[in-house]
């Protein structure tokens, strides 16, 4: 069983890695979206909205939680 605090850490790791390597903007369509450290999207941060290119680097894995919206139609 994982302490809670380092559950809280790993869980605080992934967010970081999102925001660090994945920014989007719904004002700029077309712009190549690009995830280049293994990332992990969770429910509590859907949808995850695109208006251009999703981009996962060779060798990068994006883990796409269960329940989690992704929205390519921006």
């Amino acid at each position: 069983m994982i302490k809670p605090f380092l559950r809280g850490f790993l869980l605080l790791a992934c967010l970081l890695t999102l925001v660090l390597h994945v920014t989007v903007s719904a004002e700029s369509p077309g712009v190549i979206v690009t995830i280049s450290s293994d990332t992990t999207w969770t429910k509590a941060n859907s949808p995850h909205t695109f208006t251009g290119p999703l981009l996962v680097k060779e060798g990068v894995t994006l883990t796409i939680d269960a329940g989690v919206l992704v929205d390519f139609n921006g």
